[in-house]
């Protein structure tokens, strides 16, 4: 296997492991347990958890890009690349001491410069490539192993569960403020009502019914020992002839080689008795901590609306490698989180409307040192962005046939995930025997690469009426 001669990669080409220090930024089950990740510090609670451990990733999750059956190797000469005239049999012969002034600004003996090259030479020609080859071509020597017939089937099916024609427009707030005053006019009327309903002269108490309606909807895509993203939803109602209630939460995140980063949680609940307090509770959670919450518990009426915002940067290290050369790299989504929430109750009407949301793309920072070439890194992946309208929402009217409950539990999201690229790269200079004397070669190791999932439009929208007699 291509791994197998990670061995040797120490005596390799010079190659020194240093701290990440070149920044290229862009915008299945588990085959192991997630490791816990450790949250960004944010204000006023600190972050326990300074430091993540690295990750080594498997050799199992890559396969090699094999060119053709296995070359036999020939080494370069002892040259100067300066001369040949672009013919390496025309080159001419130098000591073993003479330095050679590399494009990357260092230099080194011509014995040593030949000695490294020729391992790598060595080490490719086992699949087929040979650095002799003409131009500054780009090659990809490896990539992960996924299942893409899969992540296409479940990016069709993910379109499909989406409807955008049953998609609700965000009602703005002042109309709901218009909306909520008219309701709360009409609650005496309403308590009046329900009061003669329940109480009939001279007839038994009618029994009421009982509301209750949950829907929620989750997915996944990618994989979460690899590269993958998830959303999930519920939203709630429950009611009788003495109180109403709506909960609504929603949650987004990531994977990121067994890292689980979860993102954002935005949840909101209402308890609307029809006498006594009313209740209402808002948070908004980020990196798994509380960063927001609002409560309400007084009898008086209440709207409340408002929206946060938090920038996110959240990384940890893997360990891998790329051919022969032994790599560790920072990989992180960069981005932002935000909830915004309307929260709207009076006696029997439970309200509760959140749009939790999040931005992020991948990045991925790498530094090795070798003396021949060069290392990087570089990623345009679309962690995930999503954008979730939720509405829950229970309410006691009356009309000619009496006190019905009416509902309203939706869900709308805006989607787009894992759509894009995250790559390493190792390149060295190679001989061109002429003027310029180098070329460089460039061998990448494709960490993930998918076409995306992108889906617009309702999951779920459901309205209920039901008499409570």
């Amino acid at each position: 296997m291509f791994f197998q001669h990670v061995k040797s990669a120490l005596t390799l080409a010079g190659i020194v492991i240093f701290p990440a220090s070149l920044a290229f930024s862009a915008t299945g089950p588990f085959e192991r347990p997630p490791i816990p990740i450790a949250p960004l510090p944010v204000h006023p609670i600190p972050n326990p958890h300074p430091g993540l451990n690295p990750i080594r990733v498997s050799p199992d999750y890559f396969e090699i890009v094999r060119k053709g059956q296995a070359l036999p190797h020939r080494a370069f000469p002892l040259k100067d690349p300066n001369t040949g005239g672009g013919s390496e049999a025309n080159a001419h012969p130098i000591k073993a001491d003479t330095l050679l002034h590399l494009p990357n600004g260092k230099s080194l003996k011509a014995s040593e410069y030949y000695q490294r090259i020729n391992q790598f030479e060595q080490h490719i020609n086992q699949f087929g490539y040979t650095l002799r080859e003409d131009g500054d071509a780009k090659v990809e020597l490896g990539r992960l192993i996924v299942n893409h017939p899969e992540f296409l089937q479940k990016s069709r099916e993910t379109q499909v569960s989406h409807d955008l024609a049953k998609i609700k427009p965000i009602i703005p707030v002042a109309q709901l403020k218009k909306d909520h005053a008219t309701q709360l006019a009409k609650v005496p009327d309403l308590l009046k009502q329900l009061h003669g309903h329940l109480n009939p002269i001279g007839h038994p108490a009618p029994v009421a019914k009982s509301f209750q309606r949950s829907k929620s909807w989750s997915n996944s895509w990618g994989w979460s020992n690899k590269v993958g993203a998830f959303v999930d939803t519920q939203v709630k109602a429950n009611g009788n002839a003495d109180q109403t209630s709506a909960t609504a939460e929603g949650n987004a995140g990531g994977y990121l080689f067994g890292q689980q980063l979860k993102i954002i949680r935005g949840e909101a609940s209402a308890v609307t008795p029809k006498s006594g307090n009313l209740t209402g509770d808002v948070s908004f959670y980020f990196l798994g901590y509380k960063i927001f919450n609002k409560d309400y518990n007084n009898p008086a009426a209440y709207f409340y609306n408002s929206e946060w915002t938090k920038g996110l940067d959240q990384s940890t290290t893997i360990e891998f490698a790329l051919g022969p050369i032994p790599m560790s790299a920072r990989i992180g989504a960069q981005g932002s989180a935000s909830l915004d929430f309307r929260m709207y109750i009076l006696p029997l009407h439970a309200n509760t409307d959140i749009v939790p949301s999040v931005q992020s793309k991948v990045y991925i920072q790498v530094g090795v040192d070798i003396v021949v070439g060069g290392a990087g890194g570089g990623s345009d992946l679309v962690l995930i962005n999503d954008s979730l309208n939720l509405i829950g929402r229970l309410q006691l009217l009356t009309d000619s046939k009496g006190p019905y409950f009416i509902s309203d539990l939706s869900a709308d999201n805006d989607l787009t995930t894992l759509a894009g690229r995250i790559y390493a790269y190792v390149f060295v200079y190679v001989p061109r025997w002429g003027i310029p004397p180098w070329k460089k070669k460039e061998w990448d190791w494709t960490l993930f690469q998918e076409p995306g999932v992108r889906a617009h439009g309702s999951v779920f929208n459901i309205n209920d009426k039901q008499y409570l007699f």
